[in-house]
C-alpha cells in the first residue's frame, strides 16, 4: 500500500510523534483534568455561602453530583 492511500474514507498516513511530545502530554493530562474537575469549586462555595442557588441552572450541578456518585459506585 502506498503512503497516504485512502482506506474507508480516511487517509492512512503514518504520523511520527516524538517521545518528548508524548511525555509532555502524559505529564500535562493529570494537571489539566484536575483543573477541569476543580473548576466548579468557586460556584459551590458561593452556593454554600449564600445558602441559595439563585438563578443558577440546575442541570450542570445535578449532573456533577450524579457523575460523582456513578464514579464512586464504579470504584467500589
Amino acid at each position: 500500500m502506498a503512503y497516504g492511500t485512502l482506506i474507508g474514507g480516511a487517509v492512512n498516513a503514518a504520523v511520527k510523534v516524538s517521545p518528548a511530545w508524548v511525555l509532555a502530554c502524559g505529564q500535562a493530562a493529570p494537571i489539566v483534568s484536575s483543573g477541569v474537575f476543580l473548576s466548579p469549586i468557586p460556584t459551590v462555595q458561593n452556593i454554600m455561602r449564600e445558602k441559595t442557588v439563585g438563578s443558577l441552572p440546575l442541570l450542570p450541578y445535578s449532573s456533577m453530583c450524579v457523575n460523582a456518585f456513578m464514579w464512586m459506585t464504579y470504584g467500589m
